[in-house]
């Protein structure tokens, strides 16, 4: 049954040592992705700065005595992953799927093979996390 209790600060923490970890993971699936394909565009390269400053943040103010000073820039951090994935997904429907010979009518063959439009959502949904987690800890 649920009390309404707000969670203890060490479960806030474990949330944002968690989500860092999982930015951490998405990077690396990222860079495998966007290493097959060289680089082709310039915007193959926003996920790893942002998501870099995301788990940073993150790790800092989870083990921080008193994160109080960081959480605007954990807030910040957070948009900024939230906006970069939002545009990696609209990039990824554009190259992905759009653009790509068949378009629409190949959606399961750009899906499969092609930029995975969803892919740039789980980095909105990590910054989303810390988000939602920053305003509990204020």
């Amino acid at each position: 049954m649920l009390t309404g209790s707000p969670l203890p600060l060490q479960g806030l923490r474990l949330i944002l040592l968690l989500d860092a970890l999982m930015t951490i993971l998405l990077l690396l699936d990222a860079w495998g992705g966007h290493y097959r394909r060289g680089f082709v565009h310039i915007a193959q390269y926003v996920p790893f700065p942002v998501g870099a400053l995301l788990a940073g943040f993150a790790v800092v103010a989870a083990v921080a005595p008193r994160p109080g000073p960081l959480l605007t820039a954990l807030q910040a951090t957070g948009w900024l992953a939230v906006a970069a994935g939002l545009a990696g997904f609209c990039l990824h429907h554009i190259y992905g799927i759009a653009k790509k010979p068949g378009g629409y009518r190949r959606l399961l063959d750009s899906i499969m093979y092609g930029a995975p439009p969803l892919a740039p959502l789980a980095l909105s949904l990590l910054g989303a996390i810390v988000l939602v987690t920053q305003r509990a800890l204020v």
